[in-house]
């Protein structure tokens, strides 16, 4: 057995340890996931707050930092440039709307918990992406 080497019995309860670990963090995962996200988060207020907010950051960090060159892609100048990505942006704000009303009368009706508010998100950037991949632009 060389350096480093762990005996049987060792390994055993590394093995053991490191299941119990997995076992411990999966339950309180699970447990974190099943709790209910609170009220505030699907309040109309801060709904349009976060729409507004995500649709200005976006603009001003397409528009001032212009992510992998893209003002090289086509011959623009900057105020085509700040068009085109502000139609771009706005196509990806209109999914949001649309996912933020429904997701603001289903839960007049029923509450979220963390494990479902994930899914809506995913199921959001899902949407936008074959949004987008589906536009003609």
């Amino acid at each position: 057995m060389g350096p480093g080497a762990l005996a049987g019995g060792q390994k055993t309860v590394v093995r053991d340890k490191l299941l119990l670990f997995g076992v411990k963090f999966y339950l309180c995962t699970m447990s974190l996931l099943q709790r209910k996200i609170p009220a505030f988060i699907y309040k109309r207020s801060n709904l349009t707050s976060l729409v507004i907010f995500t649709a200005v950051f976006a603009l001003l960090f397409i528009n001032i930092y212009k992510p992998f060159e893209s003002p090289q892609w086509y011959p623009l100048t900057e105020f085509e440039y700040f068009l085109y990505s502000s139609l771009i942006i706005l196509t990806g704000v209109l999914v949001v709307v649309i996912s933020r009303i429904i997701m603001f009368y289903y839960t007049k009706k029923r509450t979220l918990n963390y494990g479902e508010y994930i899914v809506w998100v995913i199921c959001e950037i899902f949407f936008m992406s074959l949004f987008y991949t589906l536009s003609p632009l």
